[in-house]
């Protein structure tokens, strides 16, 4: 504790709007997981945050980092209120009006809101501002699209489902089955609306002029992968709703045997670095390009030994890329297995020159047609080589 509020004690003391301090700040807690967590209970609508459940931790080492907690969760997603999904908690939890001397001195009992202050005090920084706002656009794009979120919503009802008539004769009247039904309407309800409102809410408190829609696209899949805020983009060409009048970070980052070219944009190159820092006011595609790497003219370079590598991503839906070496040319079979050992789909069988290779697996079997959620195995033969790993496929 005595750690925690020493670094309190520098945020009210020497602010956190110089780079310096706030450069201090990163080396004491993890300020990306910071802002994920944040993000995650603004989303979820939290109605037991923050004046409760606030759990942070770090290593007992000099280096050690703070590090927060989520932990529950089930005062969210309108299950505590009705029409939770539009309710403005970017305001509630950044709005401070408290003692700093009490939080410092550990007394403030019931009004302890260190973790508004927290918040409020780390968004006067410029830096901390910008990852906030397009970490919690990337967020709202892909983990919490309400498509994804309302099959993982319908993927844990069916589950449950199964149970409940046992839940029920055990619980008694306590609820019924048209209660628990009508919960997880609440919920899908959720899903689906609360995306919209939390970017209004994101727009109306840093006065912004609004959102336009990002494009951002790779020359070649196997070439290499970029992120966003040091998030990576799973799919291309990815399609995004971002606030426009903040500066999105965005850096390509190419695989092995490739070398980044350019940013290419909607009326030629942007930029030939591979970090930018993109404003946008209005709808726009960017694309990086990358090349292989040459030693000379007609030389590529070649791998050493045979490596199969983790799939990326993974977990994944429904799209995953397998990396593999080569060192030498021959025959090359790659195969997915489920967990019972039976072939699910051959991705390759067939003669392949020595290089850094990659295939692609769009979760569907030698029929085409798409496999279930769950745990699969993908394994790599070539020559004497075999290799195998596994990969989780989330529906």
């Amino acid at each position: 504790a005595e750690h925690f509020y020493s670094l309190l004690s520098f945020i009210e003391s020497d602010g956190t709007t110089l780079n310096e301090n706030y450069q201090y700040i990163k080396t004491q807690m993890e300020v990306n997981e910071y802002i994920n967590y944040q993000i995650s209970e603004i989303y979820f609508g939290n109605y037991d945050w923050p004046h409760n459940n606030v759990k942070y931790w770090r290593p007992k080492t000099e280096t050690g980092k703070w590090r927060w907690i989520l932990t529950d969760t089930d005062a969210g997603f309108s299950l505590s209120s009705s029409h939770g999904f539009s309710h403005n908690f970017l305001v509630d939890v950044s709005t401070w009006n408290g003692s700093v001397d009490c939080i410092l001195a550990q007394n403030c009992g019931e009004n302890d809101d260190m973790e508004i202050y927290l918040f409020k005090k780390l968004l006067e920084n410029s830096e901390f501002q910008n990852d906030f706002i397009n970490r919690f656009a990337f967020y709202l794009n892909t983990t919490f699209q309400p498509n994804r979120v309302i099959n993982i919503i319908n993927s844990l009802s069916i589950n449950i489902e199964q149970e409940m008539q046992r839940h029920l004769a055990k619980w008694g009247d306590v609820v019924t089955i048209t209660d628990w039904e009508n919960n997880v309407e609440i919920l899908r309800e959720f899903a689906f609306e609360r995306p919209s409102y939390v970017r209004q809410h994101i727009i109306d408190y840093f006065e912004l002029n609004g959102t336009s829609e990002l494009i951002i696209d790779i020359s070649d899949l196997n070439a290499g992968r970029i992120e966003v805020h040091n998030l990576n983009i799973l799919t291309f060409p990815d399609t995004g709703i971002y606030f426009q009048d903040i500066p999105i970070r965005i850096m390509a980052i190419p695989n092995e045997g490739y070398q980044f070219v350019n940013w290419q944009g909607n009326s030629g190159e942007i930029s030939n670095s591979d970090t930018i820092s993109l404003i946008i006011s209005g709808d726009s595609t960017i694309t990086a390009v990358f090349e292989p790497t040459v030693s000379n003219v007609d030389e590529v370079f070649i791998p050493t030994e045979y490596s199969l590598h983790q799939n990326y991503p993974n977990p994944f839906n429904p799209i995953t890329t397998l990396r593999y070496d080569l060192p030498e040319n021959g025959h090359v079979n790659i195969t997915i297995y489920d967990m019972l050992g039976r072939e699910v789909k051959s991705l390759i069988n067939q003669s392949q020159d020595a290089g850094f290779r990659s295939v692609i697996w769009n979760a569907t079997n030698d029929y085409g047609k798409p496999v279930s959620a769950g745990i699969y195995l993908y394994q790599i033969q070539a020559g004497e080589y075999i290799s195998t790993k596994k990969m989780v496929l989330l529906k």
